[in-house]
């Protein structure tokens, strides 16, 4: 028989959990910007502000 996992998360995880979805969502943020400034071309441009 599978053991069930604790249903538990400490400070330090939740932390992590947040901390990641600032980071992640920011990247998506700057990406969407530099396509609404360059275009298709965004791939090959270099995108500073």
């Amino acid at each position: 028989m599978a053991k069930e996992l604790k249903k538990e998360l400490n400070l330090l995880d939740i932390f992590c959990v947040a901390t990641g979805t600032m980071v992640n969502s920011g990247l998506f943020i700057l990406s969407g910007l530099a396509f609404a400034k360059a275009g298709p071309a965004v791939i090959l441009s270099d995108y500073k502000t």
